[in-house]
C-alpha cells in the first residue's frame, strides 16, 4: 500500500452552479427540507470569482444548505451573473460521459418521492426502478430538476439503515456519479492520487431483460456491457464516488464544457489535511494545479483551496482549513 503524506476526505459538499438561487434554495429549505447554514459574504464571493479566473464585472452569490443533523454532504448553491454560461449535462443520456453526472441522497419512499416532485418539474428517464449494487438491494431513481442537475435518489431495501430517522425529503449527500470513457485513469486518479479504496465494483447490473435505472432498452440491458466503481476515503468521511462506462456504447462528451462557471453540478470540495504534500503528489503524477488560492469559504473558514482536473477532465477541489 501507497505510504502517503497527506489524507483526503470524501467529497464534503457538491457545488451547484444555478440560475436562479432563490429559487433553487426556496425549493431545497421549503420543499425538500434542508436547512440554510451560511449564506453571502461579499468578501468570500469576490474571492471565489478571483479564484475561478471569472471577468472583474461579474458577481457572484452563494448558499451553503444542508441536511438536518448532518455535517457533511451539503449542497452550496452559486448564482453567477455578468458571464455567458453553458449548461454542463443538458440534453444527455446516462452514456454520455464527462461532467459529474449525478448527487445521491436516501429517501424514504421513491414512488412517493416521485410523485411529489413531478409537481415541481422533476422528472426521469424511468420510474423508480429496483437495482442491485454489490450487497446492496435499492429502489432507485435518477430524476431531473432544474438546472439539468441530476439526482440518484436511493431508497434501501437490504441491507436496512441503522437508525434511519430521516426527517428531510433528502439526506445529506452521500455519493456522486461519473460517466467515464476511460475507466481505468479515473480509477486510477481516485486510488493512486486520493488514497480511496474500491468498496464496491462489478461488471453488469442485471441478468436478464428488465426495466432499469439507465434508460436502456429493456432488451438490451442485460447484453449491454457496463461497468461500476464504487471508491470511498479510508477515513470513512465524506461522500463516495462511482464510476460508470459503457464500453459498448458511443456517445456523446460534454468535458468541453466542464467550467467552474458553467450552469449545473460545477465541483465537488474534498478536504485534505496536508495540502503542500498533496500538491507535491498531483506535481509527480503530472497533473496540473489549475487554481491554488487562499480564501474564506462559507461555513468552514479561511482556506488553502486548490483546483484541479482529473484525467478524464472532471473538476474538482481540495481545501485545507487555515488555523487562526
Amino acid at each position: 500500500m501507497t505510504q502517503r503524506d497527506y489524507q483526503v476526505s470524501g467529497f464534503s459538499e457538491a457545488v451547484f452552479v444555478v440560475a436562479d438561487l432563490v429559487m433553487q434554495r426556496d425549493f431545497y429549505l421549503e420543499v425538500v427540507g434542508w436547512q440554510e447554514i451560511a449564506n453571502d459574504n461579499v468578501q468570500a464571493n469576490e474571492a471565489l470569482a478571483i479564484f475561478w479566473d471569472l471577468p472583474e464585472e461579474v458577481t457572484v452569490k452563494q448558499s451553503l444548505l444542508a441536511a438536518p443533523n448532518s455535517n457533511s454532504g451539503f449542497i452550496r448553491l452559486i448564482q453567477i451573473d455578468g458571464i455567458e454560461q453553458e449548461y454542463i449535462r443538458p440534453n444527455n443520456q446516462i452514456w454520455d460521459s464527462g461532467g459529474i453526472f449525478d448527487v445521491n441522497t436516501r429517501v424514504v419512499n421513491n414512488h412517493q418521492l416521485a410523485k411529489q416532485l413531478h409537481a415541481h418539474y422533476w422528472f426521469g428517464v424511468n420510474d423508480p426502478v429496483p437495482m442491485e449494487f454489490g450487497p446492496y438491494k435499492v429502489i432507485e431513481w435518477l430524476a431531473k430538476g432544474p438546472d439539468a442537475i441530476t439526482f440518484a435518489c436511493i431508497e434501501r431495501i437490504e441491507p436496512p439503515l441503522a437508525n434511519n430517522d430521516q426527517t428531510a425529503l433528502f439526506s445529506a449527500l452521500f455519493n456522486s456519479s461519473l460517466i467515464v470513457n476511460d475507466h481505468q485513469a479515473e480509477l486510477a486518479f481516485f486510488q493512486e492520487l486520493l488514497g480511496f479504496e474500491i468498496a464496491v465494483s462489478q461488471q453488469a447490473c442485471f441478468e436478464k431483460a428488465c426495466t432499469n435505472v439507465f434508460g436502456l432498452p429493456h432488451n438490451l440491458v442485460d447484453k449491454t456491457p457496463h461497468k461500476l466503481s464504487m471508491v470511498c476515503s479510508p477515513l470513512h468521511d465524506g461522500g463516495s464516488i462511482e464510476l460508470a462506462s459503457f464500453p459498448e456504447l458511443q456517445g456523446g462528451d460534454v468535458s468541453e464544457k466542464v467550467k467552474p462557471y458553467n450552469i449545473g453540478i460545477s465541483t465537488l470540495r474534498f478536504k485534505v489535511n496536508e495540502i503542500d504534500a498533496f500538491i507535491l503528489a498531483c506535481q509527480r503524477a503530472k497533473l496540473i494545479i489549475v487554481n491554488d488560492l487562499c480564501f474564506e469559504l462559507p461555513h468552514y473558514g479561511m482556506c488553502r483551496v486548490v483546483a484541479l482536473k482529473s484525467p478524464q477532465g472532471n473538476w474538482f477541489e481540495f481545501y485545507q482549513p487555515i488555523s487562526k
